[in-house]
């Protein structure tokens, strides 16, 4: 009985060896994850389901999409699996179910104001796993280049920053507000938006603002107002001079 009950231990042991270790939805949004790309696998427990229109013939409401993670920071996810199930069927997922998934596509996070969001076609993985919630601490600069926001990975939220980088080009939009596009390196592009009322009645701004030129490295005070994977626009608080 002793050798059966080692041999069983021993077997569950191996088991949990092999078994893949996979992120919740909650740690790779604390991680500030950009993109969940293609492949990648993870965890989370359903929170919200939507359904379609109720059908004229089966009267049955087919399942589209469910939310996992909560409401401030979820994943909305078409799942697979569930493409042919509807609301009330035996194997319809809940509200309060876990699953694990594959990502079917590359899916941006999106990070407005103090929300994080991410959209994807899903499918459900069925292999041996375990959920991984060890955080990794992410340390935010207070100063950054545009070559260091992209070669990180990582998003910035609301954080208030200093952020350089070489301008490509400054344009007023037709609200009257000034554009700024930052140029990486490697071509990324951050767009920073400077509003009209924060400088259109100092000519003390105005004249530094047309003293830059299209080339030069230049540093903004300020936060991303939108981070939708490698896109990221930044609200400026004020151009530093330099």
């Amino acid at each position: 009985m002793k050798k059966l009950f080692l041999l069983l231990l021993f077997i569950g042991f191996t088991n949990n060896i092999h078994a893949e270790v996979i992120p919740s939805i909650e740690k790779i949004f604390k991680e500030k994850v950009k993109t969940i790309t293609e492949g990648d696998l993870f965890y989370g427990c359903i929170f919200f389901i939507t359904y379609g229109d109720e059908d004229l013939f089966t009267q049955k409401e087919k399942i589209h999409s469910i939310k996992i993670g909560d409401p401030k920071e979820s994943a909305d996810l078409m799942v697979k699996d569930f493409n042919d199930l509807s609301k009330g069927d035996t194997k319809a997922p809940k509200v309060g179910d876990c699953y694990a998934f594959m990502s079917l596509m590359n899916a941006p996070v999106m990070v407005m104001t103090d929300k994080r969001m991410v959209y994807a076609r899903v499918k459900l993985y069925l292999e041996d796993y375990t959920v991984g919630q060890n955080i990794i601490k992410r340390i935010l600069k207070d100063e950054l280049t545009i070559d260091e926001y992209f070669e990180d990975g990582i998003n910035y939220g609301q954080k208030r920053i200093k952020l350089t980088g070489i301008v490509d080009k400054m344009f007023v939009a037709g609200d009257g507000n000034l554009a700024i596009d930052l140029v990486s390196k490697q071509g990324n592009v951050i767009t920073a938006w400077y509003m009209k009322f924060d400088w259109e009645n100092n000519d003390s701004i105005k004249n530094h603002l047309r003293s830059i030129k299209t080339g030069d490295n230049i540093q903004l005070k300020g936060f991303f107002e939108t981070e939708i994977g490698e896109t990221a626009f930044f609200s400026i608080q004020s151009v530093i001079e330099q």
